[in-house]
């Protein structure tokens, strides 16, 4: 059974604790009669207060300033953007996302004397400003202070009032601490004078701060394999992995063969098997009761083998093999249990739809990732752009999850996936066959309607492929496809086909090779035209990659010369050799084209 457990400090009392004893330890002063006594340092501020009182002093384009740089290391992935509002913020400060596409708006207002009927006014003003030039998806206001109990109400009324057009929440003066106390190095940028550097009084009376990065790193080596070695040597039947980050939270999901992980705010250990006889002889054991809403939790656990995570209030009297890794105060202890499962893997063929129209994939590989009592879960380990998750209960009944995964994959591959879910709607059909077994697992009857999202993808899909496939480009799906995107790709389909236009006059130069006559052109002054523009093709991106549009050809249905006479002139009487140059009236427009 693996199990992973985290545990929660709380930061102020870790800093001022920590802080506290070990400058009681290391800092002494001799007494006239030569006894040495404990110098108390001036260590009792409350940082959080002390942040509070540093917010509500701080100038309204610094607060902003301080908000950005927050929000850029909450959300790395994001594009955030710190507006200039010297000429009317419209309503927002930092946005996520484009102005006309739904953007996450975040309104900074410093407001040193905390929120009444003119403060409350400027939100007023600022959301509807933000409503009247944008659609946001979201309305953050960020404020410096924290709301009481008659201004919260106020904002709780106005969100609603609000709520059927946009999403309004609040970065009050307590969220923004508390974020301050986890990001030291944003914290220490905004108010390097006011909070404790707990990193460099450690350094100092440790007295790392004199060794240099090579060999504070190689001293880490040494204290972390000390650390490890004597983890092994309270249970040798384990191996010991430990992580350690600063200003990131670390997650995601533990190396293969972990039996348990420990988690605090800035460190991890892996327990992985390292005498794996000694284990199946004493397995390690967990001992642990729930209550409340625990209980229904163990329970669904056990029915559908599903992982299960109790919170401290679920939790009682935690005991276990592993008690050596555990936290004294286990007041915010959460523990995850799951199965510790055998993976066997099945391949099955996958038919969406039926009839000569079906979509095939001949080889998907699943594994089963949960069982319980009652039902069992498998999952599509075959790299796709989607994961179908299949749910067998008792009884022969059971559910079928298709989950989108596109990003990175070729822009093909998710056009075939697309055309493929559509087919099978259409039809109301998938069929999975065992190729081990070589029969049918089941089939799934799909009920319900095509959503209307669904083939405005696929005819987008359509366009991108020919994309790439014309310009001889491979695609991924991003991430986010972006505005640009998809004016991109309309240009270059439009490119493909001819894209009509209207442009000015040219001025082309000719060459005269070989005696003349007058032509069509010189006896009316019009004629038709196709041109091949033989400067450097236009550069476009698309998803992120590079795609030159190539030579292109403008053909002109009908254009009027307007220096006829000299034309003429040069016809019949230019000695060859002799150049002119001509201007071209397009007349209507023209067609511009991707030479093939």
């Amino acid at each position: 059974m693996g199990t992973a457990i985290s545990r929660k400090y709380t930061i102020i009392r870790q800093v001022q604790d920590h802080a506290d004893n070990q400058l009681r330890t290391h800092y002494r002063e001799p007494e006239p009669n030569g006894r040495r006594t404990h110098v108390q340092p001036n260590l009792t501020w409350n940082c959080m207060n002390a942040l509070a009182i540093a917010l509500r002093s701080l100038d309204p384009h610094t607060f902003e300033l301080l908000i950005t740089a927050l929000l850029k290391a909450r959300y790395p992935t994001i594009d955030i953007k710190h507006i200039d509002g010297k000429s009317g913020d419209q309503g927002l400060d930092v946005i996520s996302g484009y102005l006309d596409e739904y953007p996450t708006i975040w309104q900074c207002k410093a407001f040193q004397g905390g929120i009444r009927d003119s403060q409350k006014q400027q939100v007023r003003d600022s959301v509807n400003s933000a409503l009247k030039y944008h659609t946001p998806r979201r309305w953050v206001l960020c404020v410096n202070v924290d709301l009481d109990a008659k201004a919260l109400r106020w904002w709780q009324r106005l969100a609603k009032s609000h709520a059927a057009r946009t999403e309004l929440e609040l970065l009050d003066a307590t969220d923004i601490t508390q974020q301050l106390l986890y990001y030291d190095s944003i914290r220490e940028q905004f108010f390097p004078t006011i909070t404790l550097n707990v990193p460099a009084i450690r350094e100092a009376l440790a007295g790392t701060n004199l060794l240099s990065v090579e060999d504070l790193a190689a001293l880490n080596d040494q204290n972390s394999a000390a650390y490890l070695a004597r983890l092994e040597k309270m249970d040798a039947r384990f191996s010991y992995a430990i992580t350690h980050a600063r200003n990131q939270i670390l997650n995601g999901p533990p190396p293969p063969g972990s039996l348990l992980t420990v988690t605090t705010d800035h460190t991890i250990i892996h327990v992985a098997a390292r005498d794996r006889e000694a284990l199946k002889a004493n397995p390690p054991k967990v001992h642990f009761t729930v209550r409340g809403s625990g209980v229904e939790k163990f329970f669904e656990h056990q029915r559908t083998g599903k992982p299960v995570r109790f919170t401290s209030e679920e939790l009682i009297g935690v005991t276990s093999d592993f008690d050596y890794l555990m936290p004294v105060e286990r007041a915010s202890m959460t523990l995850e249990v799951k199965p510790a499962l055998s993976q066997p893997t099945i391949p099955l063929r996958v038919t969406f739809g039926k009839g000569n129209g079906a979509f095939i994939y001949e080889y998907i590989l699943f594994r089963r990732t949960a069982a319980g009592t009652e039902e069992a879960t498998f999952e599509s380990s075959t790299p796709l752009p989607f994961l179908i998750e299949i749910v067998l209960r008792d009884g022969g009944t059971g559910n079928v999850h298709f989950i989108e995964r596109w990003n990175g994959h070729d822009v093909h591959e998710v056009g075939r996936m697309i055309k493929a879910l559509i087919t099978a709607i259409k039809d109301h059909e998938v069929d999975f066959y065992n190729l081990s077994s070589a029969k049918r697992l089941f089939r799934v009857s799909l009920n319900g309607n095509l959503p209307d999202w669904l083939p405005n993808y696929d005819r987008f899909l359509d366009d991108v492929c020919a994309v790439a496939t014309d310009y001889s480009v491979n695609l991924t799906i991003p991430e986010v496809i972006t505005h640009e995107d998809n004016r991109a790709i309309a240009f270059l389909r439009s490119l493909q086909g001819g894209l009509s236009a209207t442009i000015k006059p040219i001025t082309l130069s000719l060459d005269k090779v070989a005696h003349a006559q007058q032509d069509g052109l010189a006896e009316t002054g019009e004629a038709a035209f196709m041109l091949e523009i033989p400067e450097l093709p236009e550069e476009i991106i698309v998803f992120g990659k590079r795609i030159l549009t190539g030579p292109l050809q403008y053909i002109i249905p009908k254009a009027r010369v307007l220096e006829i006479d000299q034309y003429r002139e040069f016809l019949t009487s230019a000695p060859i050799g002799t150049t002119i140059s001509l201007t071209l009236e397009p007349i209507g427009d023209i067609t511009i084209k991707r030479r093939a």
